[in-house]
């Protein structure tokens, strides 16, 4: 790796960091989140690589952190598909980095853009953070098809169950198209990153 990069299981070593990526269980970023708020860390951008909600709370994985960190730390989340052992065999794939700050969404997407990763802009954290969770039920589900030797019933399971996930993001207040994944629009996505560099170069962030 980068000399830029580096793996550690310090929190301590957040503090010189600008760019933060947490891969943890997400049952345990609660205490990680708990500890970086006590630590009074500011000013970084937290990286979620990990999907799932909080079993105790109902909350989606970014509002654990950001109910526990200063106000001036920007999350986002960093969502697949995409495996880790693909890409070090050289396979490429396409991802979504989304944030509730625009600004600090463009910037992680060139930060990390690269010969293997494309990445997509992502416009609902709502629906991003549910549907990446909720497709592993469905992941399941399939898994337990095959294991009863119904695996016909697959193409069943995929179109229900998308339409449930669907109801469930809009029944949180998402968008429902989030659902199916990468979805922005590249023009979109460029005049959108020109208006924030404009505004940047006017010194209103």
């Amino acid at each position: 790796m980068p000399e830029s990069v580096t793996l550690t299981t310090d929190l301590a070593e957040v503090v010189q960091a600008d760019i933060v990526l947490i891969s943890i269980g997400s049952q345990q970023l609660h205490g990680v989140a708990q500890q970086l708020g006590e630590m009074q860390v500011k000013n970084k951008k937290i990286v979620l690589c990990m999907k799932g909600m909080e079993i105790a709370t109902d909350r989606r994985l970014s509002q654990v952190v950001d109910d526990a960190v200063d106000y001036s730390n920007k999350v986002a989340v960093w969502l697949g598909p995409g495996h880790i052992q693909e890409f070090y065999r050289g396979i490429a794939n396409c991802m979504v980095i989304d944030s509730k700050d625009e600004f600090v969404k463009h910037g992680l997407i060139q930060t990390f853009s690269s010969s293997l990763i494309r990445f997509y802009y992502g416009t609902d954290m709502i629906g991003n953070e549910i549907g990446a969770a909720a497709k592993n039920v469905i992941g399941i589900a399939a898994g337990m098809l095959d294991g009863l030797d119904m695996a016909t019933l697959k193409g069943a399971l995929m179109a229900r169950g998308t339409r449930e996930i669907e109801k469930l993001i809009a029944a949180m207040e998402g968008k429902e198209h989030s659902v199916y994944g990468i979805l922005y629009e590249e023009k979109d996505a460029k005049s959108e990153l020109e208006q924030l560099f404009e505004r940047s170069l006017k010194n209103e962030f």
